[in-house]
């Protein structure tokens, strides 16, 4: 009845399995303001707003010098900020790419909660890295930290 022809739970619904294998596996809906933006979810959590953690990120990192600062703020669609690449054309950031573009300060620990981030870049800048809740970034791969002063590898 379910084997391979199982149904995908919907948007906003979620189980172990992403979809119903039996009668008694059915997927539940999401609550308590958490979501499942896709088909097949085996979780919900709650949604993401990419344009107020990068602009968290831009305040920690004192942004108003930054050498490049095109479109930051200045627009929705965060994917077309300098030095933000995101896997949709305006959703999805995948990479933080700022190297030596006068970064200070600490970066805010939230980048971490961007959930298809796979890079951060910030090498050749003058910035402390907090890795408090790093653990979140379940896809960051890759960290560019070289000739920032780096001190230490707390978080």
């Amino acid at each position: 009845k379910f084997g391979c022809s199982a149904i995908l739970c919907p948007k906003n619904y979620f189980n172990a399995d992403g979809r119903q294998t039996g009668s008694a596996e059915k997927c539940k809906k999401c609550a308590d303001g958490k979501t499942a933006e896709n088909l097949g979810s085996i979780e919900c959590s709650y949604p993401v707003n990419e344009k107020e953690i990068l602009m968290r990120f831009y305040e920690s990192t004192d942004g108003d010098n930054w050498y490049n600062t095109q479109n930051w703020g200045k627009n929705d669609n965060v994917c077309t900020w300098y030095g933000i690449e995101c896997v949709g054309s305006n959703y999805g950031v995948s990479k933080i790419i700022m190297e030596n573009n006068n970064l200070a300060g600490v970066t805010s620990k939230d980048i971490y909660n961007l959930p298809l981030l796979q890079e951060i870049n910030v090498k050749l800048d003058s910035v402390a890295i907090n890795f408090d809740g790093i653990g979140a970034a379940k896809n960051l791969e890759v960290l560019y930290l070289s000739d920032t002063g780096i001190k230490h590898v707390d978080g």
